[in-house]
């Protein structure tokens, strides 16, 4: 039987606008908390849930973050081979 599987997608960028020297430590304790937190969900969520499903890709290196687009409330875009390559290693 094959299901229809929600996949979201969540980037977090540590060291940004800002350079810090322990963007990847930051990186790493975020994701086992996140894995943490996920493991203990309660099992009275309602409506039920299905068992959810963490992957993590995690990567370092340079990324360019800025605001590219001119409308209000724009979020800003980090674009560069980093972004990619952690997104391959998450799937």
């Amino acid at each position: 039987m094959l299901q229809s599987i929600a996949h979201e997608r969540f980037l977090a960028v540590f060291g940004a606008p800002m350079a810090q020297e322990e963007h990847a430590w930051q990186a790493i304790m975020a994701a086992l908390e996140i894995q943490r937190q996920v493991t203990v969900l309660p099992e009275n969520v309602t409506p039920p849930a299905e068992t959810l499903h963490v992957r993590f890709g995690l990567h370092t290196g340079l990324v360019v973050v800025g605001g590219f687009g001119t409308a209000p409330g724009t979020a800003p875009t980090v674009i560069g081979d980093t972004v990619a390559i952690a997104t391959a290693l998450q799937e």
